[in-house]
């Protein structure tokens, strides 16, 4: 008769990994961290809102443009505008932003004027 495999018991940092633990306890630590989430979320996050500080900040990206859950500076109206400015500085004095093909074409040149002679 074959005995059944028996996953061994895994122990990392002295505490026993999660499985071991009764489906109650596992399921009790879950609701407890969804309640703190929620708490956090419900009752936290909204006061947050309400202080003084908070509402400057707010202010002041209305009063310039600026839209707090844009992800990318493209996702704002203002990032535009600034965009826009920046092309058109460029434009009108090119000299004065680094550009990398010019960089790299004077470090190339620098390079084969400090290499050795090759032999041949």
């Amino acid at each position: 008769m074959q005995r059944p495999l028996q996953q061994p018991e895994f122990e990392f940092s002295g505490m026993v990994t999660a499985r071991h633990g009764s489906p109650g306890l596992r399921r009790s630590i879950f609701v407890v961290l969804v309640g703190f989430v929620l708490l956090v979320w419900l009752c936290v996050l909204p006061r947050v809102a309400q202080t003084e500080s908070f509402s400057q900040q707010m202010r002041f990206f209305d009063s310039r443009g600026i839209d707090p859950s844009a992800r990318y500076y493209t996702d704002q109206p203002a990032g535009w505008k600034n965009a826009d400015a920046m092309a058109d500085k460029m434009r009108e004095s090119p000299e004065a932003f680094w550009q990398f093909s010019q960089a790299s074409s004077r470090t190339e040149a620098r390079q084969e004027q400090s290499a050795p002679p090759s032999r041949k």
